[in-house]
């Protein structure tokens, strides 16, 4: 039984980093609006920095989301080197069974290879939509390019390799790691979502803490050893986190998604550097040449911001040999980093608003929310109904959504009040407060802390209607900026 991956504390100066800079980083991170969740900045296997914006804190899990691909790439790393498969062994012959009647010429080359890299020769991203088996869905997407000549962004390329993982092992990506890795270097409480055959989505469905990105990360910096075991082949580290494919096409256009692309890693805009990353900023980064890790967690839609400005100011700012101390400047990173906070909606009374809204059960238009994760209603479906009442520091929201009742707890004094809701069935809880603005609008505001999901419902009372915009940030139902949501519900008799 192996030692976990620990990190001692060290003051950034003994690791040759000044407190200053990463006291700048703090400032860019507040000043662009980054949203970033929990940082973690190691050195020389010690920790020079952490912290969490509460309510995020390090015993909670958070939304992995593409991260997860790195852990999924690492398996099939590893299956390699078992010998249960090889690098450039047929899709074909890897998924007899659910290839189509007629496989194309395209098809029928595509390999191994080409679903780490990402270059399947789709010309779009194939996606399971109405389909029980994705295997055969992403089997059935027209391969129009030769593969290997162009790289697309394919999350259903990575769900193909976790199916692999199962097929070949009986196991499901995480218990197939689980001994081989997670344990040895002490990753502990971890989950991921699973498709409707319940495979795990090794695509983007992991929930894991920031601590547990960084010990990944860190045994990527050390090669994949770690005491005195080889947990991982060094030479499959090596190939996987080193330029494959060109990215220069990736739509996001900014510098670090189109520097390059391994087996599911990233290389980035400093060409020493390599990470794992999922979208809305979920990031474990490596810098071989300066032995150093950092581990971030976002619910931000500019990734950019967050990576490029560690580039600009922690990055340069790491020495060779430790700095003299600073007592003072370590002293106040230090209880920074203790005081970080998430803003939310400021408390606010209005006793004359609340009468106005007060059992009133409000109509909504089809088609338009969902209180659960995902921010679209399809179908006509969400939400129809909604009735708030006001209780001392507390205001309940109690609502009718897809045929079932529920209820929404909010702080008004406040300090945001918990609420479980079960989704792909795990539970997830929903902070939520409700406060008055001075122009007379009811503020709703929803945290759903294990993932990034971060909303405000914004109610304007005007007589027998009432205005509604829902403000999201990123949510797991899309990736883009969304405008907000804006519509109109009726009043009708409360009870």
């Amino acid at each position: 039984m192996s030692n976990p991956i620990t990190f001692p504390e060290a003051s950034p100066e003994s690791l040759g980093i000044p407190s200053t800079a990463i006291e700048r980083y703090l400032d860019h991170v507040r000043d662009k609006n980054l949203a970033i969740n929990s940082l973690m900045i190691l050195r020389h296997g010690k920790l020079a920095a952490a912290g969490w914006w509460a309510p995020y804190a390090p015993d909670l899990v958070h939304a992995a989301h593409s991260l997860t691909k790195s852990f999924t790439s690492t398996a099939i790393g590893l299956m390699i080197h078992e010998g249960r498969i090889g690098l450039h062994d047929r899709v074909a012959d890897l998924f007899p069974l659910d290839m189509p009647d007629h496989p194309s010429e395209n098809l029928l080359k595509m390999d191994l290879w080409h679903l780490l890299t990402m270059t399947c020769g789709h010309e779009t991203e194939p996606m399971p939509v109405g389909s029980e088996n994705f295997t055969r869905a992403f089997l059935a997407h027209p391969v129009v390019r030769d593969p290997g000549t162009h790289y697309l962004y394919n999350s259903l390329a990575s769900y193909m390799l976790t199916v692999l993982v199962y097929e070949k092992t009986g196991m499901n990506l995480l218990d197939y790691l689980r001994p081989r890795v997670l344990d040895p270097i002490g990753i502990g409480e971890v989950f991921c979502l699973t498709c409707p055959r319940g495979i795990e989505n090794g695509g983007g469905g992991m929930y894991i803490r920031t601590e547990d990105i960084a010990r990944m990360a860190q045994l990527y910096l050390q090669k994949g050893r770690h005491d005195g075991v080889q947990l991982i082949p060094e030479a499959w580290i090596d190939e996987a986190s080193t330029w494959q494919v060109s990215t220069a096409n990736h739509p996001a256009g900014d510098g670090d998604h189109t520097s390059g692309f391994g087996y599911h890693i990233w290389r980035c805009i400093p060409p020493d550097v390599y990470r794992f990353a999922g979208a809305n900023g979920q990031f474990g980064i490596v810098m071989p040449t300066k032995d150093a890790v950092a581990a971030i967690t976002s619910s931000s839609w500019d990734t950019a911001g967050i990576t490029e400005g560690f580039w600009d100011i922690v990055l340069p700012s790491m020495t060779d040999a430790p700095l003299p101390e600073d007592p003072a400047a370590a002293g106040r990173l230090r209880d920074r980093l203790s005081r970080l906070r998430l803003a939310w909606t400021p408390a606010r009374r209005d006793p004359a608003g609340e009468s106005r809204l007060e059992g009133v059960e409000w109509v909504w238009p089809k088609n338009t929310f969902r209180f659960s994760l995902q921010r679209g209603a399809p179908s006509g479906a969400g939400v129809a109904c909604t009735r708030i009442v006001f209780s001392g520091n507390r205001a309940t929201m109690e609502y009718e959504e897809e045929g079932n009742n529920g209820r929404l707890l909010l702080g008004m004094d406040g300090n945001p009040v918990e609420n479980p809701y079960m989704y792909a069935g795990h539970t997830f809880p929903v902070l939520a407060t409700g406060a008055w603005t001075e122009d007379g609008a009811f503020v709703v505001d929803m945290r759903s802390i294990l993932n990034v999901a971060h909303r405000k419902m914004v109610m304007r009372p005007d007589g027998d209607r009432v205005r509604i915009r829902i403000e999201s940030t990123p949510n797991t139902d899309g990736l883009t900026n969304p405008p907000p949501l804006e519509f109109t519900a009726a009043a009708r008799t409360g009870v």
